[in-house]
């Protein structure tokens, strides 16, 4: 028996066929593990009700309303009233202390009553209240930031245990308005209600702010960059707080929220996001009505809608699982 041998050319041509097969489902095989790759890099993240307590960055200097306490002799400085007690107008904070055979004690009294303190920076003489509206705040500012050296050393200068007439403690009264100067970057003026405007500082418990009025603000600045916060409370940490920052707290905003990274801009510059439209993606506008530090509160989509938490290598009609 004998058998027939197939023509070269039939066989060639079945194994063409055979090998283009098998690209094909090699590419698609490439093609959808390519697409599922990407799938997975957009993280997508349903969108959901939520609330955005707008808030706005910003620097602050405290002005109080403070006397300075000197030494009213030679020697070294003993104080018998702790750091941040009370005392009576006229009580004895401590004495100085002199050596040698003639060695007395030399009571040192306040002439004020309220908190002592013995930390100096020599600003307590500087601001002061009579002259906050005359203040170069830019310059103060630029001073306490470190951006400029103060023309005036005892702004920064450490009080010394020397002679008498030196500054040796700072009397704060705790029953007077405490002023805040704010250096913003924006306006202020959508943040306030009324005239009046909530500060939360990080080292006051979580969800407490401090309100304060603003009595004239429009006086003080021209494109209400520095504002004149007055603090009507007594208040802790503004004893000991010269400069710091602080968060001016806005209006309290409700509606779908979703990731900041979901934001991109399309070719026009129209602002929105990538959403799951059925197996595919589709560019959908939104407007931004609430920003948080993380997140923003959106108008445009519902909160069932998935969305792209990371689009940057998402494109209208890419395929989604």
């Amino acid at each position: 028996m004998t058998t027939k041998r197939l023509p070269k050319k039939r066989l060639r041509k079945g194994n063409l066929i055979i090998a283009a097969i098998v690209l094909a489902i090699f590419i698609i095989l490439l093609v959808s593990l390519i697409n599922f790759i990407n799938y997975l890099r957009l993280d997508m993240v349903r969108a959901e009700l939520g609330t955005i307590d707008t808030s706005m960055p910003c620097q602050v200097v405290v002005a109080r309303s403070e006397t300075v306490v000197y030494a009213s002799a030679p020697g070294q400085f003993v104080n018998i009233i702790s750091d941040g007690e009370k005392v009576k107008a006229g009580g004895v904070i401590g004495y100085m202390s002199s050596e040698g055979d003639s060695a007395e004690s030399i009571p040192v009294s306040s002439e004020v009553g309220g908190l002592v303190f013995y930390d100096l920076d020599g600003w307590e003489e500087i601001l002061t209240q009579d002259k906050l509206l005359s203040m170069d705040w830019q310059q103060v500012f630029a001073q306490m930031s470190g951006e400029e050296q103060p023309e005036n050393d005892d702004a920064t200068a450490a009080p010394e245990n020397l002679g008498e007439g030196r500054k040796i403690a700072r009397i704060v009264d705790n029953l007077a308005d405490i002023y805040l100067c704010l250096e913003v970057e924006d306006s202020i003026l959508p943040y306030l209600n009324e005239g009046r405007v909530d500060l939360r500082f990080a080292e006051l418990p979580e969800g407490y702010t401090l309100r304060g009025s603003i009595d004239d603000y429009e006086s003080l600045t021209a494109n209400d960059r520095y504002i004149l916060v007055r603090i009507g409370i007594e208040e802790p940490l503004l004893n000991e707080l010269r400069y710091g920052s602080a968060e001016v707290v806005g209006e309290t905003i409700s509606g779908v929220m979703i990731p900041k990274s979901s934001l991109v801009t399309d070719e026009q510059g129209n602002s929105g996001v990538y959403i799951k439209d059925r197996k595919k993606l589709a560019f959908c506008e939104v407007e931004v009505v609430g920003e948080g530090e993380g997140a923003v509160i959106v108008e445009g989509i519902s909160a069932t809608d998935i969305v792209a938490a990371n689009p940057t290598h998402a494109k209208v009609g890419q395929k989604v699982y």
